[in-house]
């Protein structure tokens, strides 16, 4: 019996030294059936040719003439030919060579789950999960060593169904990077599949960012603007406004404390003034998704990994229209 083909695709940019060895972990997986594919998002260090150079036997590499990090996902994606997708960035170490088995074992456990989100570890620590990537609706203490559903995931690495960046498409292109996973969660969350946090699932972050709010850096003018284009996109009026302010006003003291009130402000204008591709896409999730989606955000653990995440949905209506 043939083993299900697996599609590894790695997101690079810039990064030659550390894309080899992201390369070099990602061949030495312990899976019979697997294609690699590079996205070299435009760079200009040589990345791609090394690439060819010396893993061009086993490796696709696909060449991108523009940066963005949404498109050249959604590029990686549309390449593969398994059904089930490793996405991985460019300073991902994948220390457990049998990772993929225990990603398609948790797919057949869970039928419901689109999405399997891995624990980033820090180099030194590989199975303690680096703060600055836990955005997740539980505290990390409480949740990091427990299978739960969530709204959120590292891009870093996750494992993806096929299936499900077919009906989703993905991510948004438009958002070019910033808080994408969380309108893919949405979107996920919208045609019936959940994300599930694993920590049996293990990779290593060879490049740790430390904590972004404190650096003045253009991703929070993405992430502002995403956020609010996020509410465009998927929150009814009263549930988008309360979500929209409570963000606003989290950035707003962020901004000051830590010096970049002008992104803070870019983001706010643009994120409010949203583009038509924005606005056509506006189709709010129904009260179903939200009652779903709430009740997540409360924490929704998952004892076992035999048995459908799915206990049956309490009775009581939660969120508004």
């Amino acid at each position: 019996m043939t083993e299900p083909l697996v599609s590894v695709v790695i997101l690079n940019h810039n990064r030659k030294e550390i894309l080899r060895e992201c390369l070099e972990s990602a061949l030495d997986l312990d899976w019979p059936n697997l294609e690699w594919i590079l996205v070299d998002n435009a760079s200009t260090d040589g990345s791609a040719e090394m690439a060819e150079e010396e893993f061009g036997e086993h490796v696709r590499v696909i060449r991108r003439s523009e940066n963005c990090v949404t498109a050249a996902r959604n590029q990686g994606f549309e390449a593969a030919r398994g059904g089930v997708i490793l996405s991985l960035d460019n300073d991902i170490l994948l220390p457990d060579r049998e990772v993929v088995r225990k990603g398609l074992e948790l797919f057949d456990c869970f039928p419901e789950v689109g999405l399997l989100s891995f624990v980033i570890g820090d180099p030194d620590k590989p199975s303690s999960f680096l703060p600055e990537h836990w955005w997740h609706p539980v505290p990390r203490q409480e949740g990091q060593d427990r299978f739960f559903l969530t709204t959120y995931f590292p891009e870093a690495a996750l494992f993806l169904r096929a299936e499900a960046f077919r009906v989703t498409g993905g991510y948004d292109p438009l958002f070019h990077m910033g808080v994408e996973q969380i309108d893919l969660a949405l979107k996920l969350l919208r045609e019936g599949y959940l994300v599930l946090y694993c920590p049996n699932l293990v990779c290593v972050e060879r490049v740790t960012r430390g904590q972004l709010a404190s650096q003045r850096t253009r991703i929070h003018y993405l992430n502002m603007r995403n956020k609010l284009w996020i509410a465009w996109k998927h929150y009814p009026l009263g549930k988008g406004f309360r979500y929209a302010m409570g963000r606003i006003g989290a950035s707003a003291i962020r901004s000051l404390r830590h010096g970049w009130f002008g992104y803070f402000l870019e983001g706010l204008r643009d994120g409010v003034l949203a583009p038509k591709g924005i606005r056509d896409q506006r189709k709010p999730l129904p009260a179903s998704v939200w009652k779903t989606h709430d009740r997540i955000q409360r924490g929704w653990f998952v004892e076992g990994a035999t048995a459908s995440p799915l206990p049956p949905e309490p009775q009581a209506p939660d969120g508004d229209e």
